[in-house]
This record gives structure tokens, C-alpha cells and sequence, in this order.
């Protein structure tokens, strides 16, 4: 199966953007008990750990995404990847965590509570960092809340064109289905939940 390219996807966001110069102000305490509550649906959690473990993407970033898709609205493709680079730092920081935490769990299941609860809090604060660097960019309107899964595999795409792997000859990437369900199943999460909402604000 054929991931769309990078110039595919950032003309999707040309071609649907009916409101743009207007900045994205997101609270903290709202985008963290979002965050909470979402992470309850094992659909969500799942495919949120698949492309964080199988594709190098960043969770707080794909909850982002999800959050601005249920409102139709998507950040550009180079302000994703700014955020990304505001993100390195404690990432990295959570990624070294994740990996202590991981090694205590058959050895100290005291100790890996305790880093569990450490790696939340690790989880918040990057949120803050998350939304200072999303907080004032500029936003495009979506059609729907599926086209989510372009955008996530966009964000597929360009961590493997920053693998050492990657050859520049080949035009075309193909991204595993496993990662294109991932980013399809989050979409359609998003979808449902934004019909929800509209079913709620609907009624008399």
C-alpha cells in the first residue's frame, strides 16, 4: 500500500484551508484532561503506543492532531515539523524514562509505579512545551475529521525520510498497512467523536 508524499499532503491542506491568520489557543488544563479521557478508548492507546513504538511519532502530537481534527481544523504541515524540533529535548528526556521504567517491570513492580507516575508527569510538562511552541500558529479547516490519517502518515513519512535507511531515489515510500491502520483508526475516532458533539449540540 502507497503512502501519499509529502507535496500530496501539504496540497490537501491548500486545497481545504478556508480560514487561515487566525492563531490556535489551546488551555493546558483543557488539552490535558482531553488527553485523560481519550486515552481511556483502547483503540486510541493502541494505535497511539503502534506509531510511537513502529514509527517514531510523538503521542502528545498525535493527541494534538486528534483534538484540532474533532474541530476540523489542522495545524501545517511545516508547523507540525517545527513543533516536533521544539519537542527534541523532552522527548528524548521521556524516551530514556520510558526505557528505565520498561526494564523495572519484571524486577520492581514498586519502582515501576513510581515511574509510571513519574513518566505522567514527564507527559504533562511536555504538553506545556507541546502547546507554547502550537499556541499561535496559524490553522487550516478540514473537510473531515478522517483526513487526520493523511496528516499522521505525513508525519510517518517524514521520520523515515530522516532515517539513515532512507534512499532519496525512491520516490515513492510505502508505509506498512499496520501504520496506515494505526493512523485510519485514529481518524475514525476522531470522526465519531465530532459527530457525537455535533449530536449534542443539535439537540433541543
Amino acid at each position: 500500500m502507497k503512502a501519499k508524499s509529502n507535496k500530496q499532503l501539504k496540497g490537501i491542506v491548500k486545497k481545504d484551508s478556508h480560514i487561515k491568520g487566525r492563531s490556535i489557543i489551546i488551555a493546558p488544563e483543557l488539552f490535558w484532561e482531553y488527553s485523560l479521557n481519550i486515552y481511556k478508548d483502547e483503540k486510541v492507546k493502541d494505535a497511539c503506543l503502534f506509531l510511537q513504538d513502529h514509527a517514531g511519532l510523538n503521542v502528545n502530537l498525535i493527541l494534538l492532531l486528534t483534538y484540532l481534527s474533532e474541530q476540523q481544523l489542522i495545524l501545517s504541515f511545516e508547523d507540525l515539523e517545527g513543533i516536533e524540533t521544539a519537542l527534541e529535548r523532552s522527548e528524548k528526556l521521556l524516551k530514556h524514562h520510558r526505557r528505565k521504567r520498561k526494564g523495572l517491570k519484571k524486577i520492581n513492580q514498586v519502582a515501576y509505579k513510581q515511574a509510571l507516575a513519574d513518566e505522567l508527569d514527564l507527559e504533562r510538562g511536555q504538553q506545556q512545551e507541546l502547546l507554547e511552541a502550537a499556541n499561535g500558529c496559524f490553522f487550516n479547516r478540514i473537510q473531515s475529521p478522517l483526513q487526520l490519517s493523511d496528516f499522521l502518515t505525513a508525519l510517518c513519512i517524514n521520520k523515515r525520510t530522516k532515517s539513515p535507511y532512507y534512499d532519496p531515489d525512491n520516490a515513492e515510500l510505502t508505509l506498512p498497512k499496520s501504520l496506515l491502520d494505526a493512523c485510519t483508526e485514529l481518524a475514525k475516532v476522531a470522526e465519531n467523536r465530532f459527530f457525537d458533539q455535533q449530536n449534542k449540540t443539535n439537540k433541543p
